[in-house]
């Protein structure tokens, strides 16, 4: 059975792009940041530099940052319902 013209879905709206944006880039902002610890731990920085500077911002970044990340990514999806119901 071939698809009518009606079932394609509409487009995102802006605040789902916004929100997806955000998401994307502070969850891949904090893989980053956790790719530069391990790093930074496989090379032999000493201890000291992480508690010091900012290795000290770096290491503490990811945590609040995948926490933000996820709360935005759920967002994205309670946006789209609602998007969606208000279409039916």
């Amino acid at each position: 059975m071939a698809a009518s013209p009606h079932d394609d879905p509409p487009p995102a709206s802006r605040a789902q792009r916004s929100l997806a944006v955000m998401a994307g880039t502070v969850i891949g902002l904090c893989v980053v940041d956790i790719a530069v610890l391990l790093i930074a731990r496989g090379a032999g920085v000493p201890d000291s530099a992480f508690h010091s500077g900012l290795l000290s911002v770096v290491q503490v970044l990811p945590l609040p940052g995948l926490v933000i990340g996820l709360l935005l990514a759920l967002s994205v999806i309670a946006v789209g319902v609602v998007a969606r119901t208000r279409r039916r």
